[in-house]
């Protein structure tokens, strides 16, 4: 939860910042890794505070690898893994009812991505 923490810390004290995680990820992620740790009243507390943080962003994206990442000690990145996080973010993004804002950018490469990213943010900013 420092996670969340942080994120809310950014949001008080600046007007604008680009973070490399954001509320979908880090949402999927805790709840995927650590939901069952917290009792159900605290699990929609943590639940409010992060769709309230996705409520706040000009933009979300999801990042949907194209390739089999190496395992790095933190999580599996397996086909079937990807799949169950990514469902996880696009239900959110769902719930929340931000997907006007949520764009999934398919990865192949990391200079592609930025590209993509980009494209979007000047989108989204520019209506």
């Amino acid at each position: 939860l420092q996670a969340l923490d942080h994120y809310e810390r950014l949001y008080r004290e600046y007007e604008e910042f680009v973070s490399d995680g954001g509320p979908l990820d880090w949402c999927a992620h805790w709840r995927r890794w650590e939901w069952n740790s917290v009792s159900p009243c605290r699990e929609e507390e943590i639940w409010e505070r992060t769709r309230i943080l996705a409520g706040r962003c000009n933009a979300l994206f999801i990042l949907n690898p194209q390739f089999e990442a190496p395992y790095d000690g933190f999580r599996w990145l397996n086909k079937e893994n990807r799949a169950q996080q990514l469902r996880l973010m696009r239900g959110a993004a769902q719930e929340w009812r931000v997907e006007s804002r949520t764009a999934e950018v398919k990865v192949s490469d990391l200079d592609q991505a930025k590209l993509e990213i980009q494209s979007v943010l000047d989108r989204i900013l520019s209506r």
